[in-house]
């Protein structure tokens, strides 16, 4: 799903678009909002997070932001498969 967005403007099909569309929407409207605060008093959520980050998934640029200093991390998940 997260490729479909990239993709949208090369696409010269109206069709395969208006689906694409209705996709994403349906898709959108199933993401579930969760919040990670108070990081920086939980050592142990810290140090979770950024195992998370760091399994190799995740390159940072050394002007990128600190990850380790977050307060709050907000982020959107589908509970269920499609």
């Amino acid at each position: 799903m997260t490729s479909l967005p990239m993709a949208f403007d090369l696409l010269r099909d109206a069709a395969l678009k208006d689906r694409i569309a209705h996709h994403l929407t349906c898709y959108a409207k199933r993401l579930q909002r969760i919040e990670l605060i108070n990081l920086q008093s939980n050592p142990d959520l810290l140090a979770a997070l950024m195992s998370y980050f760091s399994a190799g998934e995740l390159l940072l640029d050394d002007d990128d932001m600190d990850l380790t200093k977050l307060e709050r991390v907000v982020g959107y998940v589908n509970r269920q498969v499609n």
